[in-house]
């Protein structure tokens, strides 16, 4: 992987998978970024093709090294409400964020005028991600 810098954070490349990432939130064994947009849409909710979204889902996690990963990426709510993933499963409702510590789950989240906001719990393991904005 090599890594070059960025303003406010670095782009990562691996293989053909481009993301941002922040340095202060690196940890040896927690993968965190945003897709670079030359990835293409991620979105199922605003690609009417979703059949091309999980392609190219699927071939950036492959990239990525994540092929093996459970991908949560539900629709968003604005809202202050969290749920928390237990193997790639979350509770019923309506959320903004989410949290895991399980490694097999990458946290999704798509934005277009909002930021995604990453948290990290270095000691315990676990991994948030929230959609952030308006």
């Amino acid at each position: 992987m090599s890594e070059r810098l960025g303003h406010a954070a670095r782009l990562a490349t691996r293989n053909e998978s481009l993301w941002f990432r922040a340095p202060g939130l690196a940890h040896p064994e927690i993968r965190h970024g945003v897709t670079h947009a030359s990835m293409g849409n991620f979105s199922l909710t605003t690609d009417p093709d979703r059949a091309a979204v999980e392609s190219r889902r699927a071939a950036f996690l492959g990239g990525a090294g994540l092929g093996f990963a459970r991908v949560v990426a539900p629709p968003l709510h604005h809202s202050s409400r969290v749920a928390i993933v237990d193997r790639g499963e979350y509770p019923p409702g309506e959320y903004d964020a989410f949290v895991t510590a399980d490694p097999a789950t990458v946290l999704a989240v798509t934005v277009a005028d909002c930021v995604p906001v990453f948290f990290l719990d270095a000691a315990g393991g676990a991994v948030g991600v929230a959609h952030a904005g308006w």
